[in-house]
């Protein structure tokens, strides 16, 4: 993208990360995990690690790539029943799609959003999962470890959970598109 996902404008005057933030909040979930590449702690992303309610672990090995970041994160709530696999190029998560995720949650599986037959995010982990992806030491595909795991597939009735913003391109057609949640 040629800067950091968290710090761009979602189209409604917050950054990203502040939109997903806001979001979760507003559902009701009130312990919320971001892993942050350490850099980013500076300005804007800083204020909001500030901020009540959120616990912000730096990343200060962001060239270890992403799967670095999942296990910080995943070893932060390893005791956790289940958790949200968030990503920042996805900012617009529902409310609704979270509580219809939470009451499809089991113990032994993970339960996805889908809309049109496309699954979307976020992902909804049982603590069995957690542990696994907090343990591993090798970099793997999500998608190679859900596979050995029971999918619930949660309807939802908003095209938005399947926004992903990895390109300029993406992002200015987002921009073009975006609204308030």
């Amino acid at each position: 993208m040629g800067r950091p996902k968290a710090l761009l404008e979602a189209g409604d005057g917050r950054t990203f990360l502040e939109r997903i933030v806001a979001t979760y909040r507003q559902a009701g979930i009130h312990r919320i995990i971001v892993v942050l590449n350490g850099a980013l702690l500076e300005g804007m992303a800083g204020r909001l690690a500030r901020s009540p309610g959120l616990q912000v672990l730096p990343n200060l090995e962001p060239d270890l790539g992403k799967w670095h970041s999942l296990r910080l994160g995943m070893a932060a709530v390893r005791d956790a029943d289940h958790c949200f696999l968030q990503h920042i190029d996805q900012p617009d998560v529902d409310p609704a799609t979270l509580h219809a995720l939470r009451e499809a949650a089991t113990p032994d599986g993970y339960a996805v959003p889908v809309q049109v037959g496309r699954a979307g995010h976020p992902v909804l982990l049982p603590n069995r999962i957690i542990r696994r992806l907090a343990a591993l030491r090798t970099d793997t595909h999500l998608r190679e470890l859900l596979r050995d795991h029971p999918r619930t597939e949660v309807p939802v009735d908003d095209p938005r959970c399947l926004n992903n913003i990895n390109t300029p391109e993406e992002y200015a057609a987002y921009r073009a598109t975006a609204v308030a949640p």
